[in-house]
């Protein structure tokens, strides 16, 4: 649940669901790496909504990207930056660095709170393989409620699933599965090298690693839990 700060001064949005209506995607620009700046930029579209999180909002002024919201305990954005967005009317939350939230956690439930169905989260990784963890582990509850949630770096998507993923890729390309759940029960690949069905997949036994896709096209679904799919492109070794 979003904290009262937050709720107290949510602004309203009403992204449609109709059928054949594209749903509004909600972009969250986190503060970890950003090495390849097409690859990010080019997953932002007009009319997205985006929150900046703390330093993302550093990539977002060098990307020439307008934040929506700004959120964070400010603890690693340049203060010129700062300034930046406070001109240009960002929507700015500041939380203190002594909190029982991440600055991830916080947009994502800023994101919940506003109507988000589709969300993507950049930046999410980088030198902190713990604060990378962090973040992973964040969209597991929101995904739980029936938000689509993708992680986007270079080479790779990862997709938190808790019922089906429709995967679109190439001949070849590698898919890994993680457990985000300690038993992830009916789990089924179909149009894999290893095809699998009605498997469980446990956290402590990571075997569903270096699949590959048999064609453009593959399905994963699973009955209870919530399984990460990191999906990397072709020419990727094992």
């Amino acid at each position: 649940m979003l904290p009262q700060h937050l709720r107290k001064e949510a602004k309203t949005t009403s992204p449609c669901f109709r059928l054949g209506v594209k749903i509004m995607k909600w972009v969250i620009l986190a503060g970890g790496e950003y090495s390849d700046v097409m690859v990010f930029t080019s997953e932002v579209e007009p009319g997205d909504k985006i929150i900046a999180v703390d330093s993302g909002a550093n990539f977002a002024f060098r990307a020439g990207i307008q934040p929506d919201y700004l959120v964070g305990d400010m603890d690693s954005i340049d203060p010129q930056v700062l300034d930046y967005m406070r001109a240009r009317g960002v929507d700015i939350r500041v939380f203190p660095p002594e909190k029982d939230f991440t600055d991830t956690q916080l947009a994502l439930a800023l994101a919940e709170e506003m109507g988000a169905k589709s969300l993507i989260i950049m930046g999410w990784c980088g030198d902190r393989f713990d604060h990378s963890l962090a973040n992973l582990y964040s969209g597991i509850g929101i995904v739980q409620r029936g938000v689509r949630v993708t992680y986007i770096s270079p080479g790779c998507r990862v997709y938190l699933v808790n019922r089906e993923l429709q995967l679109a890729g190439k001949e070849g390309d590698l898919v890994s599965l993680l457990a985000l759940s300690p038993a992830v029960e009916g789990v089924s690949l179909e149009g894999f090298a290893y095809p699998l069905h009605d498997a469980i997949l446990k956290y402590d036994n990571p075997y569903a690693v270096s699949n590959r896709m048999l064609e453009s096209r593959a399905k994963v679904s699973i009955r209870r839990g919530v399984v990460a799919v990191f999906h990397y492109e072709s020419g990727i070794s094992r």
